[in-house]
């Protein structure tokens, strides 16, 4: 570029004016200082002949106001199918089946109602009865309270307590002595 460059060469409303020496120039004024900024020709050029499609750079208080009313026009769009949807097949509501749910069944929810050693269970722990729990093959005693049943043949037990079993003499399994 050339070292000095004239006025006549930045100023953009005069027939000499130079884009190049203008983008490079300190001295360049602009004929109007709150001109929209726009980031390329195209959009330049869109909004020349459309006012409201693109929104200048700087202007964001433009396109927050115009994403607000996209989405508030989106939910009257909505509400509005909703309501047409469910006058459209009121009529048909009630003709379709309904599907009774089954009742599930197992020993937990049977529990209250029956009686036998799963009644006593329960009763163990809404009472809070010491219990001695059996452990043949290790020859354990488990005293505690009951504290739930989760499962069939599950017991959760608090405190504690564990003793062994006595055993005779000799170690065959069928003269082991259970309490």
């Amino acid at each position: 570029m050339s070292g000095s460059s004239s006025d006549s060469e930045i100023s953009a409303c005069s027939s000499k004016f130079d884009p190049v020496k203008a983008l490079y120039s300190d001295k360049l004024k602009l004929p109007a200082a709150g001109a929209p900024l726009y980031e390329n020709i195209q959009q330049f050029e869109a909004a020349l002949k459309t006012q409201k499609d693109i929104i200048p750079v700087g202007h964001g208080h433009l396109v927050k106001l115009r994403e607000e009313e996209k989405h508030r026009k989106k939910l009257e769009e909505k509400q509005l199918l909703e309501e047409k949807n469910k006058q459209r097949f009121a009529k048909y509501e009630a003709l379709l089946p309904t599907k009774k749910e089954k009742k599930i069944r197992n020993v937990l929810t049977r529990i209250e109602y029956i009686q036998g050693p799963l009644a006593a269970l329960k009763a163990c722990v809404e009472q809070r009865v010491r219990v001695k729990k059996e452990n043949f093959g290790s020859e354990e005693v488990i005293l505690g309270h009951i504290k739930r049943l989760p499962q069939i043949h599950r017991v959760y037990c608090a405190s504690i307590s564990v003793a062994s079993l006595p055993r005779w003499t000799t170690a065959s399994a069928t003269q082991r002595i259970h309490i």
